[in-house]
């Protein structure tokens, strides 16, 4: 209290001194590990009282930092008041937590003021190994809830006000920001409302912080003006979020049904004609991450290694058929056909079609197939004018060529 009363009275007086900040800094950290220790490690005031007389500690500590713009009060006082639990010995509890829930809105919000993205990064890195100890004690369902939503709130704070100089490492800070506290609060709340209520409450809270993410990055608050390519970072987070929930809460032929739907709604998004460069790179790279991720699905459900013997079940039939359907679908919506990256996605639908075919037929029905197939291609070479099918024409005749060999 003597330290900070000191470099308040000499900042004013004495100049803008280092001395004075450095002060204010060691007093910020030592009056948080003061209060922690006085009420968890020796009991001598009630948690109560210790998180009121933190807030008013944190309150005054980032006053002073945005109004002095001073970074020692930040590195010093406010990173480690929230390493104070830790360096004074003291058990996480409900205190403790609440404490760091504090310091944490205070360091946020200094971040925000004064655009240090490091000490927002920072506070982050520190309180979720506290706080994620803490929920993996055990703690009611309500009380997981309100812990996840606030420190998820406040990384979603930060990188919603994220700035800096460049516009460059601006978006840079947000996007490390804003994917660090999701993947935290994701990783924590899946691990800690796992085994609640059959662990629908995992994908429950995934789903909810995708959504929050997504609707963040679409829906730009009139008094928050938030750059574009931020909003794109968030999206891409909610996206992200959304495909691990879904990927928990489904499994099997759902998994490849719902993969190539979405892929071909970002195709649909993307013959609308985007006017921005950031946007149709983004419902590109959503087209591209969902025919991956129904690739992989389809492959685990038929791998490789059952071609050539008995037709496989239904599953891994419908799963490769859904895969060659979405992967045409998205190249028919996308857009010009004359696109490398169409044709990539044209490219796997036609692979996938013969890997159905290869999967579902054998003997004299494969080679009929696959003949048919060139025929069909070699139509559609000649009439729209584009040299890809010729090439996937070539390659179905050396599968013709090989099976009538091997016979």
């Amino acid at each position: 209290s003597a330290l900070m009363a000191t470099g308040v009275w000499l900042h004013p007086r004495r100049g803008r001194t280092e001395a004075s900040v450095v002060m204010v800094g060691v007093a910020t950290s030592g009056l948080f590990a003061t209060l922690i220790a006085a009420s968890e490690v020796y009991g001598l005031i009630a948690p109560l009282l210790a998180v009121a007389a933190a807030m008013l500690v944190g309150a005054l500590a980032t006053v002073l930092a945005t109004r002095w713009g001073a970074k020692a009060i930040g590195a010093i006082g406010l990173l480690g008041a929230l390493a104070s639990p830790l360096l004074v010995g003291a058990s996480i509890d409900g205190a403790t937590v609440a404490m760091l829930a504090v310091g944490g809105a205070c360091a946020t919000w200094t971040a925000i003021a004064k655009r240090w993205n490091w000490l927002a990064l920072t506070s982050v890195l520190i309180c979720a190994g506290q706080w994620g100890h803490w929920l993996n004690g055990g703690q009611p369902v309500l009380v997981d809830l309100a812990t996840l939503t606030w420190f998820s709130g406040l990384g979603l704070a930060g990188a919603l006000g994220m700035r800096a100089d460049d516009e460059r490492r601006g978006v840079a800070a947000a996007a490390s920001l804003g994917s660090l506290s999701a993947m935290v609060a994701g990783v924590i709340g899946a691990s800690v409302l796992h085994d609640v209520a059959g662990g629908y409450w995992a994908e429950v809270w995934l789903l909810a912080l995708a959504v929050v993410h997504a609707a963040a990055g679409l829906v730009a608050p009139r008094r928050i003006a938030v750059p574009i390519p931020i909003r794109r970072v968030l999206m891409v987070i909610g996206l992200v979020l959304a495909d691990v929930a879904f990927g928990l809460s489904a499994s099997g032929i759902t998994l490849a049904i719902g993969w190539g739907a979405t892929a071909v709604a970002f195709a649909a998004l993307h013959r609308r004609a985007f006017s921005r460069d950031g946007d149709e790179l983004l419902v590109r790279l959503g087209i591209g991450a969902h025919i991956a991720l129904a690739l992989a699905r389809a492959l685990i459900d038929a791998p490789p290694s059952a071609l050539g013997h008995s037709p496989t079940d239904l599953v891994s039939t419908l799963s490769v058929a859904v895969l060659a359907a979405s992967c045409l679908a998205s190249g028919y919506l996308a857009g010009p056909r004359t696109a490398v990256w169409v044709r990539a996605v044209n490219a796997v639908g036609l692979a996938a079609v013969a890997y159905l075919t290869a999967q579902a037929l054998t003997g004299a029905g494969e080679v009929t197939a696959f003949a048919l197939e060139a025929a069909a291609l070699a139509r559609i070479a000649r009439h729209s004018g584009d040299g890809f099918p010729r090439v996937a024409m070539r390659s179905e005749e050396r599968r013709v060529g090989k099976e009538c060999r091997s016979r």
